[in-house]
């Protein structure tokens, strides 16, 4: 049965070569094509991660603006006891520390937003990369998938042409 099978050297030659084109491919498409989609999209979370530091940055400059505001009261609040009018100063201190607290609340909540920020640039990245990593691990399991059905093929039909060469 094996003696009706010859060899045909340029055959195997044309195959390879067919073979190590869509290799080529390949590796062109998939390989280059996700390198630079995931770098893209690391370019995208880094410079979303920059925005979330400048918003930090932002907050931290609105604290030290109001720190100085406060300096700013606290001065006034020495004039007053230098009066010694007992109502304005009351009324000041009250405002201080409504101030104060005022401050401190946009200062929190500034810090909240950044970090907010920063853990939802984190989430999205960490999305994208698995999204990412199983569409690959797919197309290679449709490639690998793709190269077994093609060698059963070859095999049914090495069989059938030797069965009707029998």
């Amino acid at each position: 049965m094996l003696q009706h099978l010859s060899f045909n050297a340029f055959e195997f030659v044309v195959n390879l070569f067919n073979f190590i084109i869509l290799l080529a491919i390949f590796y062109q498409i998939v390989v280059v094509g996700l390198s630079n989609m995931i770098r893209s999209r690391g370019r995208a979370v880094l410079s979303r991660l920059d925005e979330a530091r400048t918003l930090k940055r932002e907050a931290t400059l609105a604290d030290i603006r109001r720190q100085e505001q406060l300096g700013g009261m606290l001065d006034e609040i020495t004039e007053f006891r230098e009066l010694n009018e007992r109502d304005r100063l009351h009324g000041c201190l009250r405002v201080a520390s409504e101030s104060e607290l005022e401050a401190q609340h946009i200062v929190e909540q500034a810090h909240r937003e950044a970090q907010e920020l920063v853990r939802e640039a984190q989430e999205e990245y960490q999305k994208r990369i698995t999204a990412q990593a199983v569409q690959r691990v797919e197309k290679k399991l449709a490639v690998i998938l793709t190269q077994e059905s093609h060698q059963d093929l070859v095999q049914n039909f090495l069989q059938k042409v030797g069965a009707l060469r029998a």
